[in-house]
């Protein structure tokens, strides 16, 4: 009978997991494939595409402030990189 802590089997001296065999990984091939064709990914893929024109569009109806030293939320984006990213988001 053995007592908590002390190993009933030969002791592991390999440092990979149990059951892991370096030949038998996919390659990386195999898995940006695996990964390029998940839904998921696609329309992510799409979204990031699409986020340049979302941009320009916003911008672009943003227009003008309609009176003169009011600043709104487009001029603001456009003063720093800092201000752009927090906008997108």
């Amino acid at each position: 009978m053995s007592t908590p802590g002390t190993l009933t089997g030969p002791a592991r001296t390999d440092p990979t997991a149990p059951g892991y065999r370096p030949g038998r990984t996919l390659p990386l091939r195999v898995e940006a494939v695996r990964q390029l064709r998940r839904r998921r990914t696609q329309v992510m893929a799409a979204v990031l595409a699409l986020l340049p024109v979302v941009m320009v569009a916003a911008f672009a109806i943003g227009g003008e402030p309609e009176r003169r030293g009011r600043v709104n939320l487009m001029d603001t984006a456009t003063a720093s990189g800092l201000n752009f990213a927090a906008v997108c988001l």
